[in-house]
């Protein structure tokens, strides 16, 4: 049974937690990619593009941050295109729509 004190053991709190768990220098970074549709007959009630960032360590593996939005087709380029420029990531995975 999962109880506070079991999920506590293995819940990361802090920024320095993931640091000392997951060493920057020593993790493999990925980025999984759920993409919206974008265009005019969506409207405002469009779906949020999905970007996981996510870290492998140890046989360990943890989201460590996130980027999303209601992104236009030539936004959601760019925000692939720098978060890949920016993060250097072992492999990007994008859903296929």
């Amino acid at each position: 049974m999962f109880t506070e004190e079991l999920i506590k053991t293995y819940t990361i709190l802090t920024e320095a937690q993931f640091e000392t768990q997951f060493p920057r220098n020593s993790v493999e970074l990925f980025i999984g990619a759920d993409l919206a549709y974008s265009g005019p007959e969506f409207g405002d009630l469009r779906d949020e593009s999905v970007m996981l960032i996510f870290v492998k360590y140890g046989g360990q593996i943890a989201i460590r941050n996130a980027a999303f939005g209601q992104w236009n087709a030539s936004a959601r380029v760019d925000m692939i295109v720098n978060l890949l420029r920016k993060l250097r990531p072992r492999t990007m995975f994008i859903e296929q729509i």
